[in-house]
């Protein structure tokens, strides 16, 4: 593919994953359809025949395409004339949660591109408008590449949250306790050997349960040894 129609069919990509974001459910399907022709026309370009556009060669595609898309989203959780746009933000993250969903297909891909996806929603948290959402599709995003391959950075997560564990609306704050609690309770048998990397969490009658399951965690791990 010649670096014309590269940055063509990145432009348009673009265009199709904002509306995505803006469309009504009823509407997305339109959309869908709109991405999964330009991934025909990809692979057709590479000498591949098929009429078919598998889940998996439609993850492939967008995980190719991945990079000049996700500089297009950070755009929206950018400040403008000082400002923040926060419909614009919201329907960033609500595109980019309907892209993630249409990559799970291929999750090893999906995985390999977890630090750039966990820079995005890093920045749409750094604003207080739109941080509840990014929490939530933190959690969506994990959930997605599943459990077992959170252990290695499970410290990151729960250092990337837990600033939204006080001075936030109550809302978010919540967001924060559920994501903790599926990654630390509800799968300390899949995640406990990693709670070791886990040096603090806060003194918050909130986090009683997650903290003695961590603390059991770490005791239960030490006595193996």
């Amino acid at each position: 593919m010649s670096v014309l129609m590269d940055a063509r069919l990145h432009e348009l990509l673009r265009g199709l994953v904002v509306q995505l974001g803006i469309q009504r459910e009823e509407a997305q399907a339109k959309v869908i359809r709109g991405i999964k022709k330009l991934a025909l026309g990809s692979i057709q370009g590479e000498n591949n025949e098929s009429n078919i556009v598998s889940d998996k060669i439609l993850a492939r595609f967008l995980a190719n395409s991945f990079l000049a898309i996700i500089d297009h989203i950070n755009a929206a959780f950018l400040p403008k004339e000082g400002k923040y746009v926060v419909e614009e933000g919201r329907s960033a993250i609500f595109g980019m949660r309907k892209l993630l969903d249409l990559m799970a297909a291929d999750e090893e891909r999906l995985l390999s591109l977890r630090p750039k996806i966990v820079s995005t929603l890093k920045l749409a948290m750094s604003s207080a408008s739109l941080s509840l959402e990014a929490i939530e599709l933190y959690n969506h995003f994990l959930r997605l590449i599943g459990v077992s391959n959170v252990g290695l950075f499970l410290d990151q997560v729960v250092a990337d949250v837990l600033p939204f564990m006080e001075g936030v609306e109550v809302g978010t704050t919540k967001k924060v306790v559920d994501l903790l609690e599926y990654l630390i309770v509800d799968h300390s048998h899949v995640l406990g050997k990693y709670f070791k990397n886990i040096h603090f969490l806060p003194d918050l009658p909130i986090l009683k349960n997650i903290k003695f399951v961590l603390e059991k965690g770490n005791k239960d791990e030490t006595l193996e040894q």
